[in-house]
């Protein structure tokens, strides 16, 4: 097999690899999906990131940002 032909099929081999990885551990898990969120979150602007918070139904959230 020609491993660059087979890029795609590596990708999810290795990834499947990892998730079994990662979730032998629940604080390893919880740590990949906390910097995972965290970065996604910050690439959205500010504006994105209350509608997106809003359309979840998590505006309480923002009313309790603004009373701190």
């Amino acid at each position: 097999m020609n491993l660059q032909d087979s890029r795609g099929t590596l990708a999810d081999f290795y990834a499947e690899v990892n998730v079994d990885r990662i979730m032998e551990d629940p604080k390893v898990a919880a740590q990949f999906i906390y910097e995972q969120l965290i970065d996604y979150y910050e690439n959205m602007s500010y504006n994105e990131l209350v509608e997106h918070i809003t359309e979840m139904g998590d505006d309480h959230i923002l009313t309790e940002l603004e009373e701190l």
